[in-house]
């Protein structure tokens, strides 16, 4: 196994930690991508890391308990200043993103999905570039797609609060510079001091969800957040392990998190009611839903608890 590899199951982050890094390194960027079985997705990533013309970065691959390592054994990992974090314990996205973003020591946390490829060579410097002169912007990123008539566009995503419904209008990529009301985390740029702040993501997400719940939150703090054509990536979307019963389920339950710390407990109950035709359209979902529900309800008072810590 290579000699970057640590074994660790991470920790909170620490604020006044996360300041005495930035004090020592205040013009770089971290990257942070979380990967569980996706080799070749990952060395694409890698590789259009290392087309940057901007060198002041670090990278930290997070893997999630992978089937195989053999990956990390790729020339990429001791060409580029790569960490790799063995995260044994498999907790999920949000977890591994909060153990890489523990371990970073740039001013800036870049977060990238292993299926994502940056747009061109100035992405992580026009990045720098937009965050450093203004300090509004609390995260910055966006995607492009690959849609039906083979033309790339842009997701600019809307979500309910009160029914987690999202909400996606496509745009044209191009000269392209929008406040949106959240980023996915398969490129989301934010400053370190603001994700410490935040407490990172919300673990009980584990997957889907902790992003959007992120940004809103990082909005609560009277930030923005903006896609802007220049820091694009391709969202490759891969298939690979999208589709089970656990994620259904994960993807069903997060919503209803989200409705419950974002809307209440009256939309939770409402929730059935409002999407009711639409969910039983969707047969297999509403199923999801009813169990997420049922989970949720049978751990209320703890999700109750973590909505006052949050409201605090």
């Amino acid at each position: 196994m290579h000699e970057a590899i640590l074994k660790i199951q991470g920790k909170d982050l620490d604020p006044q930690e996360t300041t005495a890094v930035n004090r020592t390194q205040q013009n770089s960027i971290s990257i942070v991508i979380p990967n569980k079985d996706r080799s070749a997705d990952l060395i694409r990533c890698l590789e259009s890391i290392k087309k940057q013309n901007c060198r002041d970065y670090e990278i930290i691959v997070v893997d999630d308990h992978s089937r195989t390592k053999d990956i990390y054994e790729h020339p990429l990992f001791r060409e580029l200043p790569v960490r790799v974090i063995d995260n044994t314990g498999g907790c999920g996205a949000a977890s591994a993103k909060n153990i890489g973003a523990n371990a970073t020591r740039g001013t800036w946390i870049m977060f990238l999905d292993s299926d994502s490829e940056l747009l061109d060579e100035n992405v992580i410097a026009n990045v720098i570039g937009i965050m450093g002169r203004n300090s509004q912007i609390g995260a910055v990123g966006g995607e492009i797609e690959l849609g039906e008539r083979g033309e790339y566009l842009v997701p600019a995503r809307t979500l309910s609060r009160r029914t987690g419904e999202v909400q996606r209008i496509f745009l044209d990529w191009r000269n392209l510079s929008l406040e949106v009301e959240y980023l996915s985390t398969c490129n989301l740029t934010t400053r370190k001091s603001l994700f410490a702040q935040l407490g990172g993501f919300e673990k009980c997400f584990q997957t889907y969800f902790e992003d959007a719940d992120f940004c809103l939150r990082l909005r609560k703090l009277g930030n923005k957040i903006l896609t802007d054509s220049r820091t694009l990536v391709i969202h490759h979307r891969s298939r690979q392990a999208r589709r089970s019963s656990r994620l259904n389920f994960l993807s069903a339950r997060n919503r209803i998190l989200f409705v419950i710390f974002h809307g209440g407990t009256r939309d939770f109950f409402l929730l059935p009611l409002r999407e009711g035709k639409k969910l039983a359209q969707a047969g297999a979902y509403y199923f999801w839903i009813l169990i997420g529900m049922l989970w949720s309800i049978a751990r209320m008072p703890s999700l109750l608890r973590i909505k006052k810590r949050r409201d605090r």
